[in-house]
């Protein structure tokens, strides 16, 4: 045991086992945890380097209205799909109600 933990690459493929069976256990898919993995250090860059620019004024981030497109589209989407998973779940949950009759 001792020869496979020598080497760092050998550490960091344990790691990545490990994460993905935690991620497996717990069903968490694992593209959007690959995305924000990837893109959360160049948003949090930019974040930091608006808010500096603007001297920690957080409304800078609402005042261009291609911004505020962005942040109403985001919302729409995530608003539409909860509706239709909700929608499917109970088109689901009716259809095996009445399959037991």
């Amino acid at each position: 045991m001792k020869f496979a933990l020598d080497k760092p690459v050998n550490i960091i493929m344990l790691g990545a086992g490990l994460l993905g069976v935690v991620l497996k256990k717990f069903r968490i898919p694992l593209a959007p945890f690959i995305l924000g993995a990837m893109l959360g250090s160049p948003a949090e860059r930019s974040l930091r380097q608006a808010l500096s620019l603007s001297g920690g004024d957080w409304t800078i981030l609402f005042k261009d209205p291609i911004a505020i497109g962005f942040y109403l589209t985001t919302i729409l989407f995530f608003l539409f799909i909860t509706m239709t998973f909700k929608r499917n779940k109970a088109e689901l949950d009716k259809g095996a109600l009445s399959d037991d009759d």
